[in-house]
């Protein structure tokens, strides 16, 4: 079976709105979608153009339906993806899971850590506990398969592995 197509990050938006709206994805439904859930403001012009670069790409189809009063009859366009179009959504997907596979416990918190130290008690918060108790876990299930390429970093610490080595990722929390 031939490799679907590469998806931008904005082509994979807008077939996911176009999913998610089914019979109602309507152009300008589809933008004020994309900015209610994605939280981005889209151009009328860049959204056309992302319709036409998906169609010919084959992964949208659009046909013409009977515009309402408020348009003055004017015709509508519905969008509808095709299933080479879910075909390259599912690959793109698979793609970005296996990219966060393992990940999770090490973009929790951008200090480094799972959870917060109680200043009172002087003791990890139970959220900490369960991620650390998760993380150990997951790497007991899904070794890495390079792990011996990850040599401890020895320099300038006397011989001793530092504490950002990968030696110690399976004893520290988080």
């Amino acid at each position: 079976m031939p490799q679907p197509p590469y998806l931008g990050e904005f082509e994979q938006q807008v077939l996911l709105v176009i999913v998610r709206l089914g019979a109602e994805a309507f152009g300008p439904d589809v933008g004020r979608e994309l900015e209610a859930r994605a939280g981005r403001r889209v151009s009328r012009g860049a959204l056309y153009t992302t319709f036409d670069r998906l169609e010919d790409k084959g992964l949208i189809r659009w046909r013409t339906v009977p515009g309402t009063q408020a348009r003055d009859g004017l015709p509508r366009r519905v969008y509808t993806v095709t299933a080479a179009g879910l075909s390259a959504l599912r690959a793109a997907r698979d793609v970005v899971r296996k990219l966060w596979d393992g990940l999770d416990v090490r973009l929790k918190d951008p200090n480094g850590s799972c959870g917060t130290s109680s200043p009172s008690a002087g003791r990890t918060t139970p959220s900490a506990a369960i991620c650390w108790k998760s993380s150990a876990a997951a790497r007991r299930a899904n070794p890495a398969p390079h792990a011996s390429r990850l040599a401890p970093r020895t320099s300038g610490t006397g011989g001793k592995p530092s504490p950002s080595s990968s030696a110690d990722m399976g004893t520290r929390k988080c």
